[in-house]
């Protein structure tokens, strides 16, 4: 009987032994990686609160390490950049001026360094940009250029120079610049139907020299009309040339034109706005994780990129009233800050600035 007790106790301490274990596992830390489901951009006809609260929720493509570092996800959403802040700036210009300026604001072109031709607007998504290093230096230049059914016509190409922007070529509508495949720039250029160029130039070391020059020119008095020359465009002691031998020479030149492969004026601006939305949701994915100030910091980056895109999609106007209301919600900011300690303030700022990615956002929708 005894050894039959015995028994009873020992299975009793078993099970209550398994039950403990049972019980100890379903409360310890869940550890393993949940398969992830793709970072999609929110839909933008979903409204701002909603579109944060789903990013929230939503699980981060990568798994958390356990170190709290805001800058992990953000670094990961690409913008679309030239490598060169200078260049990047240019193009945002060049956008803006696609969207906001007209025929008559010749000036505004100019004192910008951007090309002309953009005052007729970007509505067929032709103008491009590309990088090309043309002089062989190590250092990219930039070119904006025209996406032609025939042809690849550039309007204007800068290089940087001692940290400065310098606008290397000067195209329009009948001055237009190609690249050759001989390491050589071809220009083609026209004044109406008396006078037509066709040229090419050499650029080295910075500095850009004619190499030759073909052109018409029926105003000479001496029954010829074409010619060329080394020395520079139309210059009086031209050699005359035969029509056969100067339509021949405008063949080769052409010839030697190289295609271009860039990104369009639109696409930088449409992959621009793709990124600031995932750039809100991997914050909004990341917040959790951080505190004090790495989150307010999360939050700012987001904001400053945000508003870097708002400067050239808003006009001047838009921008400058835009700009009146951020100074304002600045101060509302600081102020609800102060008299708390230091994480207490950072988490508030923070609070105030993912509100406001939210407000500004709308701007981007209208």
């Amino acid at each position: 009987m005894d050894k039959y007790l015995f028994c009873i106790f020992l299975c009793t301490l078993f099970l209550v032994g398994c039950n403990k274990m049972e019980s100890g596992q379903s409360t310890a830390p869940d550890v393993t990686v949940a398969e992830t489901s793709e970072t999609t951009i929110p839909d933008e006809s979903i409204s701002f609160t909603t579109a944060f609260e789903t990013a929230a929720n939503t699980e981060s493509e990568e798994p958390f390490d356990g170190q709290e570092n805001s800058d992990i996800q953000l670094e990961k959403v690409v913008h679309p950049s030239t490598g060169y802040a200078m260049y990047d700036a240019l193009i945002e210009k060049c956008i803006w001026a696609t969207l906001h300026t007209t025929p008559d604001d010749f000036d505004l072109f100019e004192k910008e360094q951007i090309p002309d031709v953009l005052r007729y607007g970007d509505s067929d998504s032709s103008f491009s940009f590309t990088c090309m290093d043309l002089d062989g230096d190590g250092d990219d230049e930039l070119l904006i250029y025209q996406k032609l059914r025939d042809n690849l016509p550039i309007y204007a190409a800068y290089t940087i120079e001692t940290d400065q922007l310098v606008w290397l070529l000067k195209g329009g509508e009948r001055n237009r610049f190609y690249i050759c495949s001989d390491e050589k720039i071809g220009n083609e250029s026209s004044s109406g139907a008396v006078y037509s160029t066709i040229a090419t130039y050499l650029y080295a070391d910075g500095i850009l020299s004619l190499n030759e020059c073909y052109f018409t020119d029926n105003t000479r008095g001496n029954g010829n009309y074409w010619f060329y020359s080394t020395k520079e465009p139309y210059a009086p002691d031209a050699e005359s040339i035969s029509e056969e031998a100067f339509n021949g020479a405008v063949a080769n030149i052409k010839k030697a034109y190289l295609s271009l492969d860039g990104m369009s004026l639109n696409t930088y601006m449409e992959q621009d706005e793709q990124a600031i939305r995932l750039d809100i949701q991997t914050a909004a994915q990341n917040e959790n994780r951080t505190h004090g100030e790495e989150k307010y910091e999360l939050w700012d980056t987001v904001l400053n990129r945000l508003w870097r895109i708002l400067k050239y999609r808003l006009s001047t106007e838009e921008m400058a009233q835009l700009t009146q209301k951020q100074l304002i919600w600045i101060d509302q900011k600081e102020t609800a800050a102060q008299n708390t300690n230091s994480e207490d303030g950072f988490e508030i700022q923070a609070a105030y600035t993912k509100e406001r990615v939210s407000e500004l956002l709308m701007y981007l929708n209208n």
